[in-house]
């Protein structure tokens, strides 16, 4: 199942895997090792395996020049696999795959988690400290102008209830 590593495992951090679709054809393809900015979308398929299957892996080809710019570029000669690709592979091909995905992504994924959460915890305090001084000011400045609106709104001439109206009923 799994293969010698190749450049383009060592370029992208990724493992090179032949699966086993379950009509029994064999697919080259290629579990990584994803960026920093796709951490968020690792987490969030942490608890559908077939998503984060689909989200690692890559198959033999060129990405469809149609298709709207994904967020992570596919390693060069590469493709994202099809949603629902996950569902035609065996057992053992997609245990291994998952396995891979899991091993390559879930530290950093975590480490990563944990950075957004420091520096939540860090910006946080500044945000509401920058709101408490900054909302005397938008007050003092919004404040004439609702006044000024309502005073127009005020004197603006009263729409005419249906009994007053001048147009006769015919």
């Amino acid at each position: 199942m799994k293969e010698n590593p190749s450049p383009l495992a060592i370029l992208f951090g990724g493992e090179n895997f032949t699966a086993k679709l379950v009509d029994d054809t064999e697919v080259a393809c290629f579990v990584r090792a994803m960026p920093q900015r796709a951490m968020g979308d690792i987490l969030a398929r942490a608890e559908d395996q077939s998503a984060l299957v689909e989200f690692c892996t890559y198959i033999q080809g060129d990405p469809d020049p149609a298709a709207p710019p994904a967020r992570i570029r596919a390693p060069q000669g590469l493709q994202p696999v099809p949603i629902g690709w996950a569902d035609n592979l065996t057992p053992e091909s997609f245990d291994a795959l998952h396995d891979a995905a899991r091993r390559l992504n879930f530290t950093t994924a975590v480490t990563w988690a944990k950075r957004q959460i420091t520096a939540k915890k860090t910006v946080g305090p500044v945000f509401e400290a920058t709101i408490r001084q900054i909302t005397p000011m938008v007050d003092r400045m919004i404040q004439p102008l609702l006044a000024q609106i309502k005073a127009l709104s005020d004197s603006a001439p009263k729409p005419l209830s249906p009994s007053d109206s001048p147009a006769k009923p015919s």
